[in-house]
């Protein structure tokens, strides 16, 4: 039979990075950050006598006429909207329409009304025995994962079905599940606290099966990098090592997430470094010591580079639970971490959004963002990183030549000074800055200035 599996677009604030003008501009199209990776796992686990379509509503139209047997459609609560008019479309024309994801596992009875079964919880259980019941004419309404204990063996992603050319990086995962509790965090609707390793052979063996689609073009500056989507990297430590070791002799550049834990840990830090990282994302979650207790992290937390989102009590969380009186928005599309949901103790919800888009734009200012490029290339391991070589530095000439005659001469000054300073390094990330940058500068005024300083003090005194 046809399978469809339809990622949704997000349809959120900052997919503007991803249909950039920059992006337009230098690579004469806009590309998305990376694939789902849940596709290519239900793609590899899908017998062989199926037929398995992937279709990113990131990079791609949604065709109701496609020819399809069975739709599967994938989302969060951001995407819930969408996702139920996808579903509506499909099955107007009678098709049979499956949904799973997170806002499924936590919405289950609304999800329901919206499609003729939904997978709960992880997909390796639930995917199969779905195919095979629906194969047999006897599809269930409901497939729960958490009937089942944790998957073991986590699948390798099955990669011909997707065109890596409309993406930026690729999705890499070496471990599942996060053991910490985070009143916020709606992990156990996923994949669970339990805490789960791939063999790190089975890590290498994937990234050398993306690496034969990483096409760089030009002195190889346009090379995919690559993004562990894993909750939290830094668990088992003894692991991490092993795995950071075998990365080394691969020669990529990867980001990933963990805890500020690993922030102590001298020898993985100069293990990961060496093994092509180049940004570790780690959840501060606030600046104000009373939030980090009621969220079950009582630590108070300090960045070199950073990004605010709204905090956003996402439904079936704990934090959902213990603030819903104060909750006035349930439009699932609101549920972006960018839209007040709820209403703050010490500032107005209007105030709070504001105050955050003006906190985005000041640190993601290219000025700012030089000056942090300098230091870190300057500072620790990273100072041992080569500089970036004569193709990419002539590549961002190119790139500020570009942009100045787009009328944004904001660009071409910050890729003249990187391309012409001697101890720069990591054309990826640098290019990261600049998309960064582009993100914000399609933010509309936020008002008067005057009125910043009183902003920053009631944020940092009173956001809880």
């Amino acid at each position: 039979m046809n399978i469809v599996f339809i990622n949704p677009s997000e349809d959120r604030f900052t997919k503007s990075v991803w249909q950039s003008k920059l992006l337009r501009i230098i690579l004469g199209k806009s590309r998305s950050f990376m694939p789902k990776l849940s596709a290519m796992i239900f793609a590899a686990i899908t017998p062989e006598r199926h037929h398995f379509t992937y279709i990113d509503e990131e990079t791609d139209y949604v065709n109701y006429e496609i020819d399809a047997d069975l739709v599967a459609i994938t989302m969060i609560t951001e995407q819930a909207t969408r996702s139920y008019q996808i579903a509506g479309e499909f099955r107007r024309r009678g098709k049979t329409v499956v949904m799973g994801g997170i806002h499924a596992c936590v919405k289950r009875e609304e999800a329901a009304a919206h499609c003729d079964s939904i997978l709960l919880g992880e997909g390796e259980h639930t995917w199969p025995a779905m195919l095979e019941d629906f194969e047999n004419g006897r599809l269930k309404k409901i497939y729960d994962a958490r009937d089942y204990p944790p998957v073991e063996k986590l699948i390798s992603p099955r990669l011909d079905i997707v065109n890596f050319d409309r993406y930026l990086s690729f999705p890499i995962q070496a471990t599942r599940g996060c053991p910490y509790n985070c009143e916020f965090c709606s992990i156990e609707f996923s994949s669970g606290h339990q805490y789960r390793m791939k063999p790190v052979e089975q890590v290498v063996q994937e990234i050398r099966a993306y690496q034969a689609r990483n096409f760089g073009g030009f002195a190889k500056v346009l090379t995919k990098g690559f993004y562990f989507v894993d909750d939290n990297l830094y668990v088992n430590r003894e692991y991490v090592k092993e795995l950071m070791i075998a990365l080394k002799p691969l020669g990529i550049k990867f980001d990933c997430q963990g805890t500020v834990n690993i922030a102590k840990d001298e020898e993985i830090l100069k293990l990961m470094a060496e093994a092509g990282c180049r940004s570790l994302a780690i959840g501060f979650e606030s600046i104000n010591p009373g939030s980090l207790v009621e969220a079950n992290k009582p630590k108070v937390n300090h960045v070199e580079v950073s990004y605010s989102n709204l905090l956003t009590p996402y439904p079936g969380t704990r934090l959902y639970d213990r603030i819903k009186d104060r909750i006035y928005n349930i439009n699932p599309h609101a549920y972006n971490a960018w839209t007040p949901v709820f209403t703050p103790k010490g500032m107005s919800a209007e105030d709070l959004q504001t105050g955050s888009l003006w906190f985005g734009i000041e640190i993601t200012n290219l000025d700012f963002m030089w000056a942090q490029l300098k230091k870190f290339w300057s500072y620790g391991p990273w100072k041992t990183n080569p500089p970036i070589n004569f193709g990419e530095r002539v590549a961002l000439i190119y790139v500020g030549i570009r942009m100045y005659f787009a009328g944004e001469p904001a660009y071409t000054r910050f890729a003249f000074r990187v391309a012409f300073y001697r101890n720069a390094a990591d054309f990826q990330e640098i290019f990261w800055f600049m998309r960064r940058y582009d993100l914000t500068v399609q933010v509309p005024n936020i008002g008067n200035p005057a009125k910043k300083s009183e902003w920053v003090h009631q944020f940092i005194k009173s956001l809880r």
